[in-house]
Order: C-alpha cells, then sequence, then structure tokens
C-alpha cells in the first residue's frame, strides 16, 4: 500500500516533486499571478504588486443651459481675391514676384518704363519757374502802377493834373494787377500737372494692395500692357472667411450680430473659433438655403480658400446638456470616450473609460451625451492620452475637490 510521505523539507530542494498551487481562502490566484496576468493580457496591475497611481488632472462635468445647434456643411473662401491691374500703359522693366511668394501691402508687383513722364515732368518744373519769375515781375508792375495812381491823386486834389489822367492811372493799375492774376493761375494750371504726372510716376509702379501670397501671373519683363491689364491675381492672407450653407427655417437665429461658432476644418482636423457674422438674405430655391459668412484668423498660414468646413450653428431652441472640457474628449476608431475617476471596490481612484457621443461644440466646451456620465463627475483633462481602462490614478491638481484628492492619496499609499 503506497502512502504519501510528508516532510519539512522544501519541495525545490526536492527533485522530481512539483510544489501544489494553493489558493487564497477566497478561491482567487496569488497576487503574483494576477500581476502576471495582467502584464500578458495588457490590462493594468492591480493589488498590492502594482506600481504608483498615474498622476492626472481633471475637471468637472456640468449641467447647463446651452443654445441648441445643428451642424453644416461650407467652405473657405478668401477675404480678398484680386486681379492687379496697371493703371498706366507701359514696358514692363521690372517683374519681381512668383507664384506662391507672400507679398506684404506696398512691395513691388512690377515695375514699368516711366523715363518719358520723368522727362515731361522736367519740363513741367522748368515752365514753372519762368511762370514764378513772371510772377514777380508784373506783381512789381503793379507796385509801379499804384505808386504812379497815388501821386496822380495827390496833384488832382491841388488841381495840378487833369481828373483823365487819373482815371487813366486807376485803368492802367487793374490791367496790371489783372496780368499778375493771370500769371499766378498759369502757375498753378503748371503745378496742376506737374501733380498729375507725379501721379502717373507712382502708377507705373504696381504695388501690392493688401497682405496676400501670388496665385498667378499674367506679364513678364520685357512685355508692353495696356492701361487696366492684369498683371498678377493674388489672394489675401491673415484671416480667411467661412461660407456656410444654413437651411433657410434658421434665419432668424443665425442673424444674431454676437453669433460665434466653432469651425472644424477638415483638411487640418483641428477646430477655430469664427466670428463677424454676416447673414446673405438670398434663399437657394433648389437647396433652400442661405449663405452664412463668418471670419476666422488665420495668422499661422495653414487655411486655404477652397477647404471644406462643418460648423455648428444655433437654431435658436435653448436646453440642458452635459458639458466636458474640451480636452477630455478621447477620440477613437470605434467612436469617442472619456474618463471618468472614480473609486473602485477597495476605495482606490481608478480611471474609469465612458463612451459619450459629442453633440455639439461651443466656444469653451463640448456639448456630450452619455447614459454613464452624470453631472458632478470629474473626467480626466491632462494625462488622459496614457491612461488604460481601470488604471490607478491620483489628482495632482490643487483646485481638484478635497473627497476626489483623499481618494487619490489613500489609492496612491498602496504598493
Amino acid at each position: 500500500m503506497n502512502s504519501v510521505t510528508t516532510s519539512s523539507e522544501p519541495s525545490s530542494c526536492r527533485p522530481g516533486r512539483v510544489r501544489p498551487v494553493r489558493r487564497h481562502a477566497g478561491g482567487g490566484l496569488p497576487s503574483v499571478l494576477l500581476v502576471l496576468a495582467a502584464v500578458l493580457t495588457g490590462l493594468p496591475a492591480t493589488g498590492s504588486a502594482q506600481g504608483q497611481p498615474a498622476p492626472i488632472s481633471v475637471d468637472e462635468v456640468r449641467r447647463e443651459l446651452v443654445q441648441q445647434r445643428r451642424q453644416v456643411t461650407g467652405n473657405l473662401r478668401a477675404v480678398s481675391r484680386s486681379r492687379v491691374a496697371s493703371i498706366e500703359p507701359g514696358l514692363i522693366v521690372e517683374a519681381p514676384v512668383e507664384e506662391g511668394q507672400t507679398v506684404s501691402r506696398g512691395d513691388v508687383l512690377a515695375r514699368l518704363d516711366a523715363r518719358r513722364l520723368e522727362i515731361r515732368l522736367r519740363q513741367l518744373e522748368a515752365q514753372m519757374n519762368v511762370t514764378e519769375a513772371m510772377i514777380e515781375e508784373r506783381r512789381a508792375q503793379v507796385e509801379l502802377r499804384q505808386n504812379d495812381l497815388d501821386t496822380l491823386i495827390n496833384l488832382e486834389q491841388r488841381g495840378a493834373v487833369n481828373p483823365k489822367e487819373v482815371s487813366d492811372g486807376r485803368s492802367e493799375l487793374r490791367a496790371a494787377e489783372a496780368r499778375a492774376t493771370q500769371a499766378a493761375e498759369e502757375l498753378n494750371v503748371l503745378r496742376a500737372d506737374a501733380d498729375f504726372l507725379r501721379q502717373r510716376l507712382e502708377d507705373m509702379v504696381i504695388a501690392a494692395p493688401y497682405d496676400g501670397v501670388i496665385i498667378a501671373r499674367f506679364a513678364e519683363v520685357g512685355e508692353w500692357v495696356g492701361e487696366g491689364q492684369p498683371i498678377v491675381e493674388m489672394l489675401s492672407t491673415g484671416e480667411i472667411e467661412v461660407w456656410l450653407d444654413v437651411p433657410q427655417r434658421y434665419l432668424a437665429a443665425a442673424s444674431r450680430p454676437d453669433l460665434r461658432t466653432m469651425v472644424r476644418i477638415e483638411a487640418t482636423a483641428n477646430t477655430r473659433e469664427a466670428r463677424s457674422p454676416r447673414v446673405i438674405r438670398d434663399i437657394d430655391p433648389t437647396s433652400r438655403t442661405f449663405s452664412l459668412v463668418m471670419r476666422l484668423s488665420d495668422e499661422d498660414g495653414r487655411l486655404s480658400p477652397g477647404m471644406s468646413v462643418t460648423a455648428d450653428v444655433p437654431t435658436g431652441e435653448e436646453q440642458e446638456h452635459l458639458t466636458i472640457h474640451k480636452d477630455a474628449l478621447l477620440r477613437q476608431s470605434g467612436g469617442s470616450m472619456v474618463y471618468v475617476a472614480r473609486e473602485n471596490e477597495d476605495g482606490a481612484l481608478i480611471a474609469a473609460p465612458v463612451t459619450v457621443t459629442t453633440l455639439f461644440e461651443t466656444p469653451d466646451r463640448l456639448v456630450v451625451r452619455s447614459v454613464e456620465l452624470q453631472a458632478g463627475d470629474h473626467v480626466v483633462v491632462e494625462g488622459n492620452e496614457r491612461l488604460r481602462p481601470m488604471q490607478p490614478v491620483r489628482i495632482v491638481d490643487p483646485d481638484a475637490p478635497q473627497a476626489a484628492r483623499s481618494g487619490a492619496e489613500s489609492s496612491g499609499g498602496r504598493r
């Protein structure tokens, strides 16, 4: 009869023997196997063998009265799009810009041959000098005739001259004054002609009317351009317009002067705030939509006309919805989610994943819907990109609620 012999000698020292796996009173695996299973499955380790909780920052979920919005589509357009033309006819002697080049207001786009105008201007300046000398001469004649008249008047008072001589003196004075006035007006005409020539000389330089980028060039050095002929085509930079197609029933809601909306640019996958609304009150008879025009800042130059956009425009109705901080949302292939800082059965703070549906954006927050999310929950806004579901966490932001901080500190003390 075989019997089992027990011994106090460690099984590791006895070859051919396998130590049976002991189970805890609760029937679970030892903690070391839990850790090993977590590592092999890619889940966070739980129990006493886990590492330090991940530091996070949180923000409270709110229930707010927000204006109902509807998503619409549209595209981007340049604030200004111009074919910059030549005012003067002439031969192009300089064309320093190329397609794709960014220019500032006042930069030279092209320069025309201005030599003939410069020669004509010098002629006018010489004529003005002659006329100014003639004016001085005629003013001297006026002064001379005035002195003669004064002398004749004195003699008339003594009866030494004929009254006709005094009358003739007055006539000669008026004639001298008229000749002086004529010379002064001739000088004004010459000055106006000179100003006109100077303006024409300035127009021989075609300059950029605003900050922008060159998208096409129509003339080269050595070509003769006529009056009004385009030199380049350019688009404005710095700001860009959003043209949205909005259903006609939202005309009143979109006509508010303080309207603000978030615009998502599909090409860059980022969202920006648009302001300064303008409503084009012309309903398209086919689509029954009107155009809502707003402006976006484009200081970084990442936007281009023609890009497609989507936006959430107000519909005029206000309702209560859950709102979260924009940094809390994590977009994945299967949908959107947030991590909520919650206590588990042991009182430790963990990151619980919660699926949410984004309804629309406000300038400051996201309006969401979720059956698992409630007002007052604390969603992770910093550190959520590196979290795993049910991973232990600790709140580090100083504005976190005291209860949440206490849970974080208690979970952080466990090893």
